[in-house]
């Protein structure tokens, strides 16, 4: 992506994820859980905590100085894939999970996973755009169990196959 840099989050970024993050929660989820969950989200500092946490681990995209998009894995399994409002539509959200398979096929798994909600139907298409396939749903604790969580799974081509 021209005009981007993709790069790993350091500690002078924790600021900007954490805006970022919250940024992401009042678009994405706010609007579909119930206000006690939001404001367990905040008072809780869900985002600050996550950011502390996984900071190392966290890949970023940045423009002109501004971060536009993050994504975090682990072994195989995505765990967070934020873009910033302002900025979706743009190419960030695929960059950022190509760069996430990539990592996950060199930590040798053969299938990616990565959850999100039932309610979240524009992460649901693109996902399966991108290859992936539900795998099941299960009541999200963090809700209350107000909201199904939807696990999704892409089988991946071998990274080794490829060099």
């Amino acid at each position: 992506m021209v005009g981007y840099h993709l790069r790993l989050a350091v500690a002078s970024d924790t600021g900007g994820l954490v805006r970022l993050l919250h940024r992401s929660w009042e678009t994405a989820w706010a609007p579909f859980v119930p206000a006690h969950v939001s404001e367990r989200y905040y008072s809780h500092r869900v985002a600050e905590w996550f950011v502390e946490t996984r900071r190392r681990e966290i890949v970023v995209v940045e423009r002109s100085g501004r971060l536009v998009g993050l994504v975090h894995s682990e072994a195989d399994f995505v765990s967070a894939l934020h873009v910033d409002p302002d900025w979706k539509r743009r190419g960030i959200g695929s960059c950022l999970m190509d760069r996430a398979e990539t990592d996950v096929a060199r930590r040798g798994h053969a299938t990616v996973r990565l959850n999100t909600d039932d309610f979240n139907e524009p992460a649901q298409r693109f996902y399966r755009h991108r290859g992936f396939s539900e795998a099941r749903r299960f009541p999200d604790l963090a809700y209350e169990g107000e909201v199904m969580t939807v696990e999704m799974h892409k089988a991946l081509v071998d990274a080794r196959q490829e060099a």
